[in-house]
């Protein structure tokens, strides 16, 4: 596997570096924001019921310091955007196998449920 990786790789043209912003004129998800009132909006209809995250950070918490910490939020999401680089840790997931029917002992009879 690893060899035909190296012989790919060796067959796929040099592009240069692709923003997140180069080849999407407009987008819902990838257009920065200009100020922290659209953030503000989210964070207030977040459910205070929902549980929190695996960084431990409920949506209590960050209702109650949202105000503080709305701007710096807003700044470091449009840098991501812009650079297109985002952290490793936004890729973490709870993978839960959900049983569909038939024989438990089968791994088919699961679908997969990632929680981010």
């Amino acid at each position: 596997m690893r060899n035909l990786v190296s012989r790919l790789s060796i067959l796929i043209p040099m592009t240069s570096r692709v923003t997140a912003t180069s080849h999407i004129k407009v987008s819902f998800f990838v257009t920065p924001t200009n100020s922290s009132t659209e953030l503000m909006k989210i964070t207030t209809k977040l459910s205070k019921s929902k549980s929190p995250g695996y960084d431990n950070v409920g949506p209590s918490l960050i209702t109650d310091v949202s105000i503080v910490i709305l701007d710096p939020i807003v700044h470091i999401f449009n840098l991501s955007l812009l650079d297109g680089c985002v952290s490793d840790k936004l890729n973490i997931a709870k993978v839960i196998p959900l049983f569909k029917k038939d024989d438990r002992s089968q791994p088919s009879n699961y679908i997969v449920l990632y929680l981010y």
